[in-house]
C-alpha cells in the first residue's frame, strides 16, 4: 500500500481519500511487458507521476481509469495508469507504470479530449465524473 493522493488530485477527481494499492501481480506483469524498466525505478515513476503529476487524464471512458503522466527528461515521461474504483473498495488500485515519449503523451491528451467532447457533459474530468455518475 502506497499513501493516498494528494488534496488537489482527489479534488480534481471528484472523489475521496483511498490508500493506493499495487499488487505483486502488477509488478510480475511490468517486468514482463515493459523489461526496460527497473524495479529499483518504480518508487521514482509512482512518487512522480502520482504525486507529482503534469496532467491527470481519463484513460478508458468506460472503465474508471485515470492516466497520471509527469515529465521524466527531453522527450521522456513517467506514466502510471490507475484504477479508480468505487470508494467501498478502500484502495485505488496501480494497472500499470511505464515510460512514454512526447508524441505519446500527445495522442494521450487527445484521446482525453475525444472522450470529453463525446461525453457531453460539462465539469472537470469529464468522462470520470459521467462514469461515475452512471454507477
Amino acid at each position: 500500500m502506497l499513501p493516498g493522493l494528494g488534496s488537489a488530485t482527489l479534488a480534481q477527481l471528484g472523489v475521496v481519500d483511498n490508500a493506493v494499492l499495487l499488487k505483486q501481480r502488477i509488478i510480475a506483469k511490468n517486468l514482463m511487458n515493459h523489461p526496460d524498466i527497473a524495479p529499483t525505478i518504480y518508487a521514482e515513476i509512482l512518487s512522480h507521476a502520482l504525486y507529482q503529476p503534469e496532467l491527470i487524464l481519463p484513460a478508458n471512458p468506460n472503465k474508471p481509469y485515470v492516466q497520471f503522466i509527469a515529465r521524466a527528461g527531453e522527450d521522456k515521461h513517467y506514466t502510471t495508469l490507475l484504477q479508480v474504483q468505487g470508494s467501498c473498495s478502500g484502495y485505488f488500485e496501480i494497472i500499470n507504470m511505464h515510460f512514454i515519449d512526447d508524441a505519446a503523451r500527445d495522442r494521450c491528451e487527445k484521446r482525453a479530449q475525444r472522450m470529453k467532447k463525446e461525453a457531453k457533459v460539462e465539469g472537470r474530468m469529464t468522462p470520470l465524473i459521467a462514469y461515475w455518475n452512471k454507477r
